[in-house]
């Protein structure tokens, strides 16, 4: 699902389209994991609660900045509002920091450069769910720190 708050794009509210598919979604199985790709932490919580105790866990995306709030909802919905990305740990969201400064400087556009430097990240959460009832019983935030080179030469 996508967020509209402060995203371009014009797409229908992910609340009555997820509220719309849910019966059928629910027909074939348990457990419903949402990514749900915004902007603004408020959308992200507020569709968190929304959906809380109908699906069995909602991930925030897009920011690629990790939150440190992974919970459990009152209801049983797994929840984070952001995951954050897997990278260069040292980077601006995956880029090099000197190919994105300009942007923020002189508020001009600039090329954007990915930065393949060690050390990476790779950063989510691990739910435990129940089969039976599809809600989350655990959650747990993790973050991977490796300085192994992305490519070796040989």
């Amino acid at each position: 699902m996508q967020g509209r708050v402060f995203m371009r794009e014009n797409l229908d509210c992910p609340f009555r389209t997820l509220d719309s598919l849910l019966h059928y979604i629910k027909s074939k199985t348990n457990i419903v994991l949402v990514d749900f790709h915004a902007e603004t932490t408020a959308e992200k919580l507020g569709f968190g609660l929304y959906f809380d105790g109908k699906v069995s866990g909602i991930v925030g995306t897009h920011t690629h900045v990790p939150t440190a709030d992974a919970r459990i909802l009152p209801k049983g919905t797994g929840y984070i509002t952001d995951l954050g990305f897997a990278g260069s740990y040292h980077s601006m969201i995956g880029m090099k920091a000197e190919s994105v400064m300009p942007t923020f400087i002189d508020q001009m556009p600039s090329k954007f450069v990915v930065e393949t430097q060690p050390p990476f990240i790779m950063s989510g959460v691990v739910m435990d769910i129940d089969t039976q009832t599809g809600l989350t019983k655990t959650i747990e935030q993790i973050k991977i720190i490796d300085d192994s080179p992305l490519f070796s030469h040989g």
